[in-house]
């Protein structure tokens, strides 16, 4: 004769070791998140330093960093760091929604003498549910002049006013 609550012990570990091996799936899934390194800003001095800070600035919402990559030759740029906030408030509102979701990488650049155009990747990832996840890319250029050693912005593509390349500004 067979004891009665013996396949009841094995079913017992058995869901033991799932929900054992969950949490251990979990506690990874944390560690890894919290030992990400954080974006950093690199040191000045190429065009893709300076396109690299320039949207780091933005994603931090460190306003005052970011404005200090953009020309003051341009016909409308904002002559104050609040006038520069606001503009970014107002006019590029798609650049603070849900910075998690986005990935910004310099792919490329060229340079020709004082000016370079820098081509970044923007991938945006989504999620419809538990496994369903998606990703999709495309790239976008910044020219950028140099003035006294430094790589200032004048136009892009994304992640940039149109009224600043305007006189009058936004």
């Amino acid at each position: 004769m067979s004891d009665p609550t013996g396949g009841a012990k094995s079913a017992d570990r058995f869901l033991i070791g799932i929900v054992l091996g969950m949490l251990l799936l979990v506690g990874v899934a944390f560690a890894v998140v919290l030992w990400r390194p954080q974006p950093a800003y690199q040191a000045d001095g190429t065009p893709e330093s300076a396109v690299h800070n320039y949207l780091l600035a933005l994603r931090q919402q460190d306003d005052a960093r970011a404005y200090r990559y953009l020309s003051p030759t341009l016909a409308g740029y904002p002559r104050t760091v609040e006038a520069f906030a606001a503009d970014v408030r107002n006019e590029i509102w798609d650049l603070r929604s849900d910075r998690s979701s986005v990935a910004l990488a310099v792919v490329e650049t060229q340079r020709v003498g004082e000016e370079a155009w820098v081509t970044v990747e923007e991938t945006w990832f989504d999620s419809d549910g538990l496994f369903a996840r998606g990703a999709s890319s495309n790239t976008f250029d910044l020219r950028l002049r140099q003035s006294d050693a430094v790589w200032l912005i004048v136009e892009a593509g994304r992640y940039w006013a149109l009224c600043w390349e305007r006189a009058g500004g936004c």
